[in-house]
C-alpha cells in the first residue's frame, strides 16, 4: 500500500507527462465531445512516450523495462481514464475541455467605479 508521501511523489512524477496529454488539442476535442475511445486513440498516437512514462511509474517499473502489448495498453488506459474521476479532481481542466472557450464577460465587470 502506498503512503501519502508515495502518492505525492507519484503525482509529481506523472504530472508533466499527463499535462502534455491533456493539453493536446486533439485529445481535448475528443474528450470534450465525450468520445473516450477517440481520446485514447489520440493520446496513443501523439503521446506514446508519455503514456509509457506514466504507466511505468504507476506500476513501479523503470521506463526502460516497462513492457505492455497494444491491446492491454488500450484496456489499461480505458480503465484509468474515467471522465468523472478526472473531472472530480479539478486538476486538469481547461477551457478547451470544459466549454467553448468564450468568456463569461469582461475581466473588469466586477470592478466598481471606485476601484483604481
Amino acid at each position: 500500500m502506498r503512503t501519502n508521501e508515495d502518492k505525492l511523489e507519484l503525482l509529481a512524477d506523472v504530472i508533466e507527462p499527463l499535462g502534455a496529454i491533456v493539453g493536446d488539442k486533439a485529445w481535448a476535442l475528443e474528450w470534450q465531445a465525450g468520445n473516450r475511445v477517440a481520446a485514447i486513440q489520440a493520446a496513443i498516437r501523439g503521446h506514446k512516450k508519455q503514456i509509457i512514462e506514466i504507466l511505468a511509474r504507476i506500476d513501479g517499473v523503470p521506463v526502460e523495462q516497462y513492457q505492455i502489448d497494444g491491446l492491454a495498453l488500450f484496456f489499461k488506459l480505458a480503465a484509468m481514464i474515467n471522465r468523472s474521476g478526472i473531472e472530480a479532481t479539478g486538476l486538469f481542466t481547461s477551457q478547451a475541455q470544459n466549454g467553448d472557450g468564450e468568456s463569461s464577460g469582461p475581466a473588469t465587470a466586477n470592478i466598481g467605479d471606485g476601484a483604481k
